[in-house]
């Protein structure tokens, strides 16, 4: 039985709009397992859609702990880990480059990684870049779908923020191999369209499915490329001769 079985505590390593809270609320619809939201951002949580799987962030408790940070930090993640069964949060790049310390616990507590990355740098820019637009991060699945909503995306900075999106991925895939936590790569695209490689991550996890749930959240953007990016002949000239031209759909 699941509930018998020594704890697996996990990570979940990643940046925004790579589909993390879409992954995290499958996750929490599974037996014995909990995945909870972006424990280490610095902002106290606030109560709405992702209630479900919330718990108190480090920001949030650091106060009621005694010791150096890094005492506080373990301290704190005993607690994230006391339950049985498969118990993970989100981290962001930027998050673990603020905390260092985590690697020194996740290694010694052997906390499995789950690297999920976004493959297409060109939807993670889309992706963004609607979120600025619409001013919302995640669409509920009952939520009416967007009509008529597109975006420009800006010739001049377009390049770079592929590159930059491109190198926090590599940085992330290389901190992994120097630290030799058991870790898994998974990407977005992949989890969407095919149903074994969630199963492959929940084998991982040493969770016990043979299904993959429903998620509660709809993708924000439905649209294709051509569809949703207004100037989208321009970036494709602005794409061409580039390695970030096979990013086009």
């Amino acid at each position: 039985m699941k509930s018998e079985a020594a704890k697996t505590p996990f990570v979940i390593l990643t940046s925004q709009r790579s589909g993390s809270t879409w992954l995290v609320s499958l996750l929490n619809q599974l037996k014995d397992t909990k995945a909870y939201g972006e424990l280490f951002l610095p902002r106290k949580h606030v109560e709405n859609w992702d209630a479900d799987f919330a718990y108190p962030r480090f920001d949030e408790v650091r106060g009621q702990m005694a010791g150096i940070r890094p005492a506080r930090v373990f301290h704190y993640l005993d607690g994230v880990y006391q339950h049985r069964g498969a118990v993970g949060f989100k981290l962001m790049y930027s998050q673990l480059y603020r905390y260092p310390e985590l690697l020194i616990y996740f290694w010694t507590h052997r906390v499995r990684v789950v690297h999920l990355v976004r493959k297409n740098a060109l939807d993670f820019v889309i992706s963004q870049t609607l979120k600025r637009k619409i001013q919302k991060a995640h669409r509920l699945a009952d939520d009416p779908p967007l009509e008529d909503v597109q975006i420009e995306l800006d010739p001049k900075t377009l390049i770079h923020r592929l590159q930059v999106r491109q190198r926090k991925s590599k940085r992330g895939q290389m901190i992994l191999r120097l630290s030799g936590l058991r870790s898994i790569e998974i990407g977005y695209e992949d989890l969407q369209k095919d149903p074994s490689v969630f199963q492959s991550l929940c084998e991982f996890l040493s969770i016990e499915t043979d299904v993959m749930p429903q998620s509660r959240f709809q993708k924000v953007r439905s649209k294709t490329q051509d569809q949703i990016i207004k100037n989208y002949s321009e970036v494709k000239q602005v794409l061409e001769g580039t390695g970030f031209l096979s990013y086009l759909e």
